[in-house]
């Protein structure tokens, strides 16, 4: 499911390059944000409100054929001369930028990658046996199907060899 998030997101860069013109269009990221839902399968969060207060925020909008009809706007020049101020004469507050890390996207993506580097770390390379090891490896089936007594006697007699094989090799003068 995080993979498939991180997919879609990635696939949409609207949403995060800040380099594109259309990246500080609300509609095309919230067309983006839908998008990204349908294909993920999360359910599609109510948008936030575009007013400053937050008065209409969680509210849900009316239907097309309730909305009172407005004057036709004509489209905004490109680049305006100079924005007018709002009335009262205060600026228009600035969006704060959300530290890496702390969007919720860049969190899972993060935890995504974080779960992925964690399984690969979890399993270990299997160890280097050497030739002695496989020579043990070889003789265990003949060993398994051998009556336990006699399974007994032939374990006592190798270590019987190991140890005459150590002695023999163990020199005090040395």
């Amino acid at each position: 499911m995080e993979d498939m998030v991180i997919v879609s997101v990635c696939a949409r860069p609207i949403l995060y390059d800040t380099t594109m013109e259309s990246y500080r269009d609300r509609n095309k990221k919230e067309l983006a944000w839908v998008d990204v839902a349908e294909e993920t399968g999360l359910p599609d969060q109510p948008s936030v409100s575009d007013s400053d207060d937050g008065s209409a925020a969680g509210r849900p909008t009316p239907a097309p054929d309730t909305v009172p009809a407005a004057d036709p706007v004509p489209p905004a020049d490109p680049v305006p001369a100079a924005a007018p101020r709002p009335p009262g004469g205060s600026k228009r507050k600035r969006a704060t930028r959300v530290p890496c890390g702390q969007d919720p996207i860049q969190e899972a993506i993060l935890q995504a990658l974080h779960n992925e580097a964690a399984q690969t770390a979890q399993t270990p390379p299997p160890p280097q046996l050497s030739e002695d090891a496989f020579f043990v490896q070889s003789i265990l089936p003949s060993l398994e199907r051998l009556p336990r007594q006699a399974c007994a006697e032939l374990k006592f007699e190798i270590h019987k060899l190991v140890l005459e094989a150590t002695r023999l090799n163990w020199n005090p003068n040395n």
